[in-house]
C-alpha cells in the first residue's frame, strides 16, 4: 500500500471563520500506516499528527475519528474535516489510500487504561507470552507513561500469574524547525508537531500553544525536542512595546496599532491603547506583538 508524501487540495468553499493568512498555510495532516482503535471517544488528535494555522488546527484536533475498525481512506478524512466546518483550507494530507484500523489488543489497552495515555502504546510481553482474555487483570492500578517496563498481574485458574512486559510510548511532540537561541521567545514559526517514543517518564508538550512565549534556557538545535526542563518564561510583550491589536467582528478581521500598558507572556490579559483612537482595551496575548480582544 503505497504512502503518500504531500497532497494538496482545497476543501469545500472559502469559510468566513478563516482569514485569507489561515486559507494560505497548509493544514498538515499525517496519519500513520496502521491504527488501532481502542474507544468511542477517540479525536483525530490521538491518531494523527496536525500542523497549521492555529485555529485550524484547534478545529480539527476536536473531530471525531470518523472510523472504528476496518480501513479509513483519504476521502473519509476529507469527509470529517468537512463536516467539523473546516473549508477554504489547503490541506497537506500524508497517508496511504487505505489505512487499516483494528481493534486494540488487551495489553496496551490495559497500559492506556491505567495510565491515562491518549496517544499509541506498544506492549509486548517479555516471556513472550500473553495472559489469555480469560484472565482476569488485577494490578497496577496505575502507571507513569514513559517507564519502559513492568510487570502486569492477573489472576488465572492456577492462581496470579505476572506478565512482565516492554512498553513503547508515541505521542506528538514539539521540535524545533531551525537551530535556535536560548533567552528569545518561541514563536508558531519556529516549531512544528512530530512524532516521538518518550524515552523517560517526563511530560513532554503535545501542542504547540503550550511553549509559545516561552524561552529556552540553552542553544537549541533543528529537530531538538522542546522538553519542559529547558523552558522558562519570559513576558513576550513588554510595557510601552507597539502590538498588534487584533478583533474578529462578524467574518471580518480588523488590526490595528497599538501600545501595550502593561508586560504579559501568552494567554495573559493586558491593557492595550489604540494609537489613532487613544482608547484603551484589554486583550489576551497571542503571540510577541500582537494582542487580541474579544468583542462579543
Amino acid at each position: 500500500m503505497s504512502r503518500l508524501f504531500f497532497v494538496f487540495l482545497w476543501i469545500g468553499f472559502f469559510a468566513p471563520m478563516y482569514t485569507p493568512a489561515m486559507a494560505a498555510s497548509p493544514l498538515s495532516i499525517d496519519i500513520p500506516a496502521s491504527i488501532f482503535y481502542w474507544g468511542d471517544g477517540m479525536r483525530l488528535e490521538n491518531v494523527a499528527i496536525i500542523n497549521g494555522p492555529s485555529p485550524v488546527v484547534e478545529k480539527a484536533r476536536a473531530i471525531p475519528f470518523p472510523k472504528k475498525t476496518g480501513y479509513i481512506s483519504r476521502e473519509d478524512i476529507i469527509n470529517a474535516l468537512q463536516e467539523g466546518g473546516i473549508g477554504g483550507i489547503r490541506l497537506s494530507l500524508l497517508m496511504a489510500e487505505r489505512v487499516p484500523v483494528l481493534q486494540e489488543p488487551r495489553l496496551p489497552n490495559i497500559v492506556r487504561r491505567i495510565s491515562g495515555w491518549a496517544w499509541e502504546v506498544d506492549v509486548n510481553p517479555l516471556s513472550g507470552a500473553a495472559p489469555k482474555d480469560t484472565e482476569e487483570f488485577l494490578e497496577p492500578g496505575s502507571l507513569t507513561p514513559g517507564v519502559g517496563s513492568t510487570t502486569l498481574k492477573f489472576r488465572s485458574a492456577k492462581g496470579e500469574k505476572s506478565v512482565p512486559v516492554r512498553i513503547n510510548w508515541y505521542q506528538p511532540a514539539v521540535v524545533l524547525q531551525r537551530a535556535f537561541p536560548r533567552g528569545k521567545p518561541l514563536s508558531e514559526e519556529d516549531v512544528v508537531l512530530r512524532r516521538v517514543c518518550l524515552s523517560q517518564p517526563g511530560e513532554l508538550p503535545s501542542r504547540i500553544e503550550e511553549v509559545l512565549g516561552l524561552v529556552l534556557r540553552r542553544d537549541g538545535q533543528m529537530g531538538d525536542i522542546v522538553s519542559l526542563n529547558i523552558l522558562e518564561t519570559k513576558p513576550i510583550i513588554l510595557r510601552g512595546d507597539r502590538v498588534i491589536i487584533a478583533a474578529q467582528v462578524g467574518a471580518l478581521l480588523i488590526e490595528v496599532p497599538g501600545e501595550a500598558l502593561d508586560e504579559g507572556q501568552p494567554g495573559d490579559f493586558i491593557r492595550v491603547r489604540n494609537i489613532a483612537s487613544r482608547t484603551v482595551v484589554t486583550g489576551r496575548v497571542a503571540s510577541p506583538g500582537r494582542v487580541e480582544v474579544d468583542t462579543q
